[in-house]
C-alpha cells in the first residue's frame, strides 16, 4: 500500500490543499471517523501510522483513509486525489477523516479539536462541500457509532459555525487592540502601495477607521491566527503584502 506518510500543521494542511490536484472527478464528500483505538493516549504519531498501514495491508486493502488527526497534527494517509477505502459504499467520490481517539462518550478536546475543524473548513472550502455533503460513517453502517456517538451533525455543524463567528469577532478586537502601536507605514511603502493600502483601509471601515500593524506585531498574529483558523489570515496578509513582511 502506498502513503504518503506526511504530517502537517493545520497552517501547512491549507497551503496543501490550495495547491492539491484532486483529480477530474475530485470528492464530492467528507466521511467522518474515529479511530477507537488507538486512543489519543495510545497514539505514537509515525509509529502508529506505520502500524496501521500494516494493519490495512494485513487486510488485503490497496489503500485506507486518507488523514489521520491528532493532537500533533494532521497526517496525510491515502493521496486524496485517489478514492480510499474507509466507509464502504462512501468510499466513492469521497476524503476520509479518521480522529485520533475513542468519542463515544466525548466530544473532540485541544488540539486534535483544533486541528479536526480546521481541516474539515478548509476541505469544504476547497472542494465546495455543503454540509449536506459532512456524511459519518455510520450513514453507511448502522452497525458503527463511527465517529463516536458524542458526535452528531448538529453538534458538528454549530461548532464549524461558531469557529467562524468567533474568529470573525476576534479578528475585529485584535485589530483594535493594537491601533496604539502604530509604525509610520509612508516610510516603508511606496506611493503606489501607499494608494493601494488607503484603498484597503477604505473597504476595511466596518472593521475600523485607519488600522496599522507594527512588523513584530503582524507577523505573531498572522502565526498565532492561522494555526487557530486559516481563514483568519486573509485581512492580515493583505496587509502584511503592503508592508512587505516576511
Amino acid at each position: 500500500m502506498k502513503i504518503v506518510n506526511k504530517k502537517l500543521n493545520l497552517s501547512q494542511f491549507e497551503d496543501y490543499v490550495k495547491d492539491k490536484y484532486f483529480g477530474t472527478l475530485p470528492a464530492n464528500k467528507l466521511v467522518i471517523h474515529h479511530t477507537w483505538k488507538p486512543t489519543k493516549a495510545q497514539w505514537n504519531g509515525q509509529s502508529s501510522i506505520t502500524g496501521l498501514k500494516r494493519h490495512y495491508e494485513g487486510k488485503g486493502w490497496s489503500a485506507g483513509p486518507h488523514l489521520f488527526i491528532a493532537d500533533d497534527g494532521i497526517w496525510l494517509f491515502t493521496d486524496m486525489q485517489k478514492d480510499g477505502i474507509h466507509a464502504g459504499a462512501g468510499n466513492h467520490r469521497s476524503i476520509g477523516i479518521e480522529v485520533v481517539g475513542n468519542y463515544n462518550d466525548k466530544v473532540w478536546t485541544g488540539a486534535t479539536y483544533k486541528n479536526t475543524i480546521g481541516a474539515i473548513k478548509v476541505l469544504m472550502k476547497r472542494l465546495k462541500i455543503k454540509e449536506s455533503g459532512v456524511k459519518f460513517h455510520r450513514d453507511y453502517n448502522s452497525t458503527k457509532s463511527c465517529p463516536g456517538w458524542a458526535i452528531t451533525k448538529s453538534w458538528l455543524f454549530n461548532q464549524l459555525n461558531k469557529t467562524t463567528m468567533e474568529l470573525d469577532d476576534n479578528i475585529k478586537k485584535v485589530l483594535k487592540s493594537i491601533k496604539k502601536n502604530i509604525l509610520d507605514y509612508k516610510n516603508r511603502i511606496n506611493s503606489k502601495e501607499a494608494k493601494k493600502i488607503v484603498k484597503w483601509i477604505e473597504n476595511a471601515k466596518k472593521l475600523e477607521k485607519a488600522l496599522f500593524l507594527k512588523t513584530n506585531e503582524c507577523k505573531n498574529l498572522i502565526t498565532r491566527l492561522k494555526d487557530y483558523d486559516p481563514e483568519a489570515t486573509s485581512l492580515l496578509e493583505k496587509i502584511k503584502n503592503l508592508l512587505r513582511i516576511k
